[in-house]
């Protein structure tokens, strides 16, 4: 099975750390994990699949090798770095609604994890977002 490089981008919030719990119980096929902030929580460690990481500032070098960006750290943060995830190659789930209204951003709804599943497998489709918030 595919091993993925990920990154959570707003590690700390509710939603970041619900993206780690989900790749544990779910056994998601991580290579490596990258945690990210952009505010007072830089240094921070959190624990995933067992490891202690450190939550980094986010930079625009972040995406380097970066399969899968997962992004909950509100529209300022996404507007800006989403892009910048996209044109390194990654795919981009943001949970803001930065992108809800975007033609070429697939909506996807909470319990069809199929399409995301779908869109992952694919790696074909640079950014996907929620339809609520």
């Amino acid at each position: 099975m595919r091993q993925f490089n990920a990154a959570v981008i707003g590690a700390q919030t509710l939603v970041g750390q619900e993206f780690i719990k989900i790749f544990e119980e779910r056994a998601f096929p991580l290579q490596s994990i990258h945690l990210y902030t952009s505010d007072h929580n830089i240094g921070k460690k959190l624990f995933v699949k067992h490891q202690e990481v450190a939550v980094r500032e986010i930079s625009p070098e972040a995406f380097h090798d970066i399969d899968i960006a997962f992004f909950s750290s509100g529209p300022e943060v996404s507007r800006y770095f989403a892009p910048l995830a996209v044109r390194k190659g990654s795919l981009v789930i943001d949970t803001s609604s930065t992108f809800r209204n975007y033609k070429d951003v697939p909506m996807v709804v909470p319990k069809s994890i199929w399409k995301m599943r779908e869109c992952i497998r694919e790696l074909s489709l640079p950014r996907i977002a929620p339809p609520f918030n």
